[in-house]
């Protein structure tokens, strides 16, 4: 009877081994078809990110601007802000703002509120001190950047001088759906709802304006020794 048991018990141990095996088996197999479901996907959409990023740069033509974002070395397209409420910077702030579109509106993220320090009241400055200013409907700037993120693409603006100042801003265009990538002409499409780019015969005279020199301080008056008495 014992020797039954013990063989019964090899068995039963054996057809455990052999199902535990089986299903490792089952499962490295299944890990394998995920990852390569991934790889697959995951290609699909970098080649649909490559073809938005060159739809983008085709549309879009780059402006090319000095190390210390103070003017223009290349002028790229001219583009045209169709609603209000782009927030820039002045180019020597060590903040760039971001703006968001969504539902029809730009807005700030709390970050650029206007944050203020003691003693400046002023609007027209961030919270250190910096010039900014409020773009709105129909006026015009440059494209220097365009990053294609997770959930959306943002573009990097930059101003012509204004009382001798440039500025400059993120905005980003969030996808539709976060969860999935747009065809490069839905995109298009949604970028169009707040940049256009300003017609090729329009821009001949929108050359970018230079930023003027900053001029030298006069020279102290020279000053005089006392003369001495006769």
């Amino acid at each position: 009877m014992n020797g039954f048991e013990n063989a019964a018990a090899r068995s039963t141990n054996r057809n455990e081994k052999r199902d535990m095996n089986q299903f490792r088996c089952f499962r490295i197999f299944g890990l394998a078809m995920m990852a390569m479901v991934l790889n697959l996907t995951l290609w699909a959409q970098a080649g649909s990110v490559d073809a938005i990023q060159q739809k983008l740069l085709s549309q879009f033509k780059l402006t090319t601007i000095t190390a210390d974002r103070s003017d223009i070395v290349m002028p790229g397209s001219v583009v045209q802000l169709r609603l209000d409420g782009l927030l820039m910077y002045s180019v020597d702030s060590p903040l760039v703002p971001s703006n968001n579109y969504k539902d029809g509106k730009i807005s700030q993220g709390f970050l650029y509120k206007r944050l203020r320090l003691p003693g400046q009241p002023d609007d027209n400055l961030t919270g250190d001190g910096h010039p900014l200013r409020v773009f709105v409907h129909g006026e015009n700037c440059w494209v220097t950047a365009i990053a294609m993120k997770n959930d959306g693409v943002e573009f990097r603006l930059y101003s012509d001088p204004y009382n001798n100042i440039r500025f400059d801003g993120n905005l980003k265009i969030p996808f539709p759906n976060k969860k999935e990538l747009p065809s490069a002409d839905q995109l298009m499409a949604l970028v169009e709802e707040v940049l256009t780019v300003v017609p090729a015969q329009e821009q001949a005279s929108l050359a970018p304006v230079p930023t003027a020199p900053q001029s030298a301080p006069a020279p102290p008056p020279a000053s005089y020794g006392a003369i001495a008495p006769p």
